[in-house]
């Protein structure tokens, strides 16, 4: 299926302010207090506090069955997840400028944004391959640290895991009978639904080459006007996407300065091929769409997956993946 490829985003520069599409500018000026709203050390807090609040309550609740090995898995996860807070919390996602434009083009005329970049309101700035704004880290998610994200989210998730395992096997004996591990149970359990929901979804994205930001404005975006919401007209492959994601936007990074990856619209997208495993959201035999409720107070988003099966489609409702900001 051929589509008309498009070049990089239009956004209007004035003087000292960039204005993008939809009438946002972007200041050069420094984020004020205000905007930034908890400081990265109040954040950092909140996370480290947390964390040491569950790890009290489980060292101070007798009955408690500490394997040997369970006991270092759970270390390990735990250190391997605060490490991973640690450098990806107010990391630089991959700010970036608008591209120079022909220099006989007047200060007042369109400039060029790098593709797949996202103008994000709360740093008020231009993020390359943005996806999302995350509160608990008090950064953007973009180019340079989704990998770093995404580890984060692994991490966090299997040392609930494990965290819950050793709870979900304490036999207390007290005057309020099981009441210590049902609150530890209970404070764990939406902690590990939440963690594997993020981590499931953010896989998803790094195996489609999708962002989160793409999914839910869709075609609101100048550079996915002309694509079907089923679409993933980035992705090049399985193995391709996740080389992208793990090495050029990860691993690579620790030795390797960060510029940002020059993304180009392909001239044809394939919607109906057998490689499955190369076109694992859009292919003969299934396609991921997203589907909003702008109605409600917040927007909801839903990932549907449609199974084909002889021009019939029978839809499979997953879960509510994400909110929308």
């Amino acid at each position: 299926v051929s589509t008309q490829s498009t070049g990089p985003m239009l956004i209007q520069s004035h003087g000292d302010t960039e204005t993008m599409a939809g009438g946002a500018t972007e200041p050069h000026e420094e984020r004020t207090r205000k905007e930034q709203g908890l400081s990265l050390w109040h954040r950092a807090s909140l996370y480290y506090g947390s964390n040491m609040c569950v790890l009290v309550g489980m060292i101070s609740c007798p009955g408690l069955h500490w394997e040997r090995d369970v006991v270092i898995w759970f270390c390990w996860w735990q250190m391997a997840a605060w490490c991973m807070y640690a450098v990806t919390a107010g990391s630089d996602p991959g700010y970036t400028r608008p591209i120079s434009t022909d220099p006989e083009v007047s200060a007042g005329d369109k400039v060029r944004l790098p593709m797949r970049a996202g103008w994000c309101k709360q740093v008020k700035k231009y993020v390359a391959r943005f996806d999302h704004w995350c509160p608990m880290l008090g950064t953007a998610i973009g180019e340079r640290n989704h990998c770093r994200y995404w580890w984060l989210c692994l991490t966090q998730t299997a040392t609930i895991a494990i965290a819950d395992q050793i709870v979900s096997g304490g036999k207390l004996v007290t005057p309020w009978g099981n009441l210590p591990v049902l609150v530890l149970v209970l404070v764990l359990r939406p902690m590990f639904l939440l963690g594997l929901g993020l981590l499931v979804f953010h896989s998803a994205m790094a195996v489609c080459n999708v962002t989160t930001n793409e999914l839910v404005k869709g075609a609101r975006l100048e550079y996915l006007k002309d694509c079907n919401p089923t679409d993933a007209p980035f992705s090049a492959g399985l193995f391709s996407n996740l080389r992208l994601f793990c090495c050029h936007h990860g691993c690579w990074l620790l030795w390797e300065d960060w510029t940002p990856y020059q993304w180009e619209r392909p001239e044809m997208i394939v919607r109906d091929s057998e490689e499955w495993w190369n076109y694992p959201c859009q292919n003969k035999y299934l396609s991921l769409i997203h589907i909003s409720e702008p109605t409600r107070l917040l927007s909801i988003s839903y990932a549907v997956f449609c199974l084909k099966k002889k021009k019939e489609k029978i839809y499979y409702d997953l879960c509510i993946l994400e909110d929308t900001m």
